[in-house]
């Protein structure tokens, strides 16, 4: 069972033979941001020099964009991961899990080029070790492919995380599945998307397509005390780029709206998600209009009109593709990683963490990474809507460590 990768962008030969000391793909995502603002990532790392990741790296920034915390989320054991996922999200609650970040990814544990797991992993900051893991393909046997994480639901204590998965069995097979796992590795919520399939209508998703997922609300409350909505965006049967939010406690679609068109200042079909503000509930969205320029919007639920809005560039060079990571709850601020050509040669060949201003739309950080981040050759993957960040996965069992 192979996983599509959700909440990043770049991308992706997975391991198809026998493991080795090298990953065979290249991929940076999202994470989320913290509640003092500042943002993780992780992505392929390249630990020699000769330009070939060989393995994961989990870092936090500053608010100054400047590197402050970085692990190997393996924690430098024999496991591998074969595929890694953003939107998982940091705890932003007040319990003593409080600005630990989630982390997700295909889990092989023997290092063997084959997955064993979906794994879900919380890690300390201060010490870089996991404190919490789970399977989520143990919890619900039926999920067979993870696409993205909708960050973490921050109103229970200790804070709960949600994802965006594919059923692979059952008589629900091929659709997609809304899920909340608790600190036991329980999936203690959830409900099916209606995607398409044989003898479905246009107005359906096509999974395929589905690019962000994240918890706000509808009726602009913040979201630390209220998150009642579950937005996805992505494409519809019928080719129309939209965003629909569904209700929490029962699943039900509370509504939706189109977010591509035509024009030559729309996004058409290449949208991805980007979060949602912590204040007001709202999602935003990030990606490639259809004159090439990158942009990010903000949207009202209620009337399913964009409110806010800048266009992504970068000091050091062309922007060719864009990662989200979230809003900041400190500042309601967006984050995202854009990558730049920055030697003219038409293909990126670094990743600069970016954070832009709400009243002025103006890059107010813009600050390489290290160029052990592999870029590759970039082929943008759907980003997503969460709630302060980006995606995760599972661990065989439950493990804990303190």
């Amino acid at each position: 069972m192979l996983v599509k990768p959700l909440s990043a962008i770049i991308a992706v030969a997975l391991l198809a033979s026998a493991a080795s000391a090298q990953l065979a793909y290249n991929k940076t995502v999202g994470l989320g941001v913290d509640d003092d603002g500042r943002p993780w990532i992780a992505g392929t790392f390249d630990t020699n020099g000769d330009g070939i990741a060989d393995r994961i790296q989990m870092n936090r920034y500053s608010t100054a964009g400047a590197d402050n915390v970085g692990f190997d989320p393996s924690g430098g054991g024999a496991e591998t991961w074969l595929d890694i996922h953003g939107n998982t999200g940091v705890d932003v609650s007040s319990d003593p899990q409080n600005d630990q970040a989630w982390f997700s990814g295909d889990r092989d544990a023997q290092a063997d080029g084959s997955r064993n797991d979906i794994t879900n992993r919380r890690y300390h900051p201060g010490t870089g070790s996991d404190t919490l893991g789970y399977g989520i393909d143990v919890a619900n046997s039926n999920i067979g492919t993870s696409l993205r994480g909708a960050g973490v639901q921050v109103g229970l204590n200790p804070s709960q995380p949600w994802r965006l998965g594919i059923l692979d069995a059952g008589n629900r097979a091929g659709r997609a599945q809304a899920s909340r796992f608790n600190e036991a590795g329980n999936e203690n919520l959830g409900f099916t998307i209606p995607t398409v399939q044989a003898g479905d209508g246009n107005g359906e998703w096509d999974n395929t397509t589905i690019s962000g997922i994240g918890l706000g609300n509808f009726n602009g409350n913040s979201i630390s005390s209220h998150e009642d909505r579950l937005y996805i965006t992505g494409v519809l049967g019928n080719g129309t780029p939209s965003i629909r939010h569904y209700v929490v406690a029962s699943g039900n679609e509370g509504g939706g709206w189109s977010v591509g068109g035509a024009g030559a200042g729309d996004f058409g079909t290449n949208v991805q998600g980007l979060g949602v503000d912590p204040a007001i509930g709202q999602p935003w969205i990030v990606g490639e209009r259809n004159d090439g320029i990158f942009a990010a919007r903000r949207w009202n639920p209620q009337t399913g009109t964009d409110n806010l809005g800048f266009n992504i560039t970068s000091s050091h060079g062309a922007v060719t593709a864009v990662e989200g990571i979230g809003i900041s709850p400190e500042n309601r601020q967006p984050w995202l990683l854009a990558f730049v050509d920055t030697n003219s040669s038409g293909q990126a060949d670094r990743i600069a963490i970016q954070r832009y201003s709400i009243q002025t739309g103006q890059a107010e950080v813009d600050a390489l990474i290290s160029s052990q981040f592999t870029v590759g050759a970039v082929i943008p993957e759907p980003s997503a809507i969460a709630l302060f960040g980006f995606s995760l996965a599972g661990l065989l069992g439950i493990r804990r460590r303190s």
